[in-house]
């Protein structure tokens, strides 16, 4: 029964992972995601290498009682694995670097379009193919995110919690990919009308928290005065979530 029950499990694993190879580009080989970004074709080379590793770990973690297969980390494990590796293309995700600060404000052609006392500065860079999705989670994530310092100086106040306010900043920049040669790559960033609807869309999402909200202006470009305060700086990323 034991045997049966693990050649059920590789079997559903494999077929899992079949279904997802031909979408998700984190699943090809290192030939495709060097050059060929077009086709539907498939790649055996890096299924049969998990479904290797998948092997190793049933040789290794022999469970007696079969039951104990389904409540063990072992298959969970394996699920979480595959889902990270194939659950999202690679460059969809929104990214926001959030500065904790004392005080910032930007300016556009020597003229202030936004200041802030206490609160975030946030640098927001849109993916191709984001979605409302990936800005609601981002947004929510950066107005409760706890990094401000409570009574004892520990990471226990969120934005909303000490009335902070908030300096948002397109940037594609941080969607550059450096993999390759020196000058960094932008092509899995969104294009800019795109990029401009899914950047209102999280101001308007973070301003509804009550919080007070300046923003840069779309598509300029930028003089940002921050004032850093720890330093406190964390990267975000919507893949985190889904």
């Amino acid at each position: 029964m034991y045997f049966l029950v693990c050649t059920l499990v590789r079997g559903s694993l494999y077929l899992y992972l079949v279904n997802l190879t031909p979408f998700y580009p984190p699943l090809l080989n290192k030939e495709r995601r060097k050059g060929d970004t077009g086709g539907w074709s498939r790649t055996i080379t890096t299924q049969n290498s998990i479904l290797q590793a998948i092997d190793n770990l049933i040789k290794k973690n022999r469970i007696a009682n079969w039951k104990n297969w389904f409540k063990s980390d072992i298959v969970y494990s394996l699920f979480i694995q595959l889902k990270c590796a194939g659950g999202r293309k690679e460059n969809f995700a929104v990214k926001a670097l959030l500065q904790r600060v004392t005080g910032a404000a930007v300016t556009v052609d020597g003229n202030e379009v936004g200041r802030i006392g206490r609160g975030l500065v946030v640098f927001i860079g849109l993916a191709a193919g984001d979605t409302e999705r990936d800005v609601s989670y981002l947004a929510r994530k950066t107005v409760e995110l706890r990094i401000f310092a409570d009574e004892e100086g520990k990471f226990n106040r969120s934005a909303r919690d000490v009335g902070g306010e908030l300096l948002v900043i397109s940037q594609f920049t941080l969607l550059a990919d450096t993999r390759k040669g020196r000058r960094p790559s932008f092509t899995g960033a969104a294009p800019p009308e795109e990029a401009g609807v899914l950047f209102e869309e999280f101001v308007e999402r973070v301003r509804a928290s009550g919080l007070k909200v300046e923003t840069g202006l779309f598509q300029s470009y930028m003089q940002v005065e921050i004032h850093n305060d720890g330093p406190v700086t964390l990267m975000l990323d919507s893949r985190d979530k889904f």
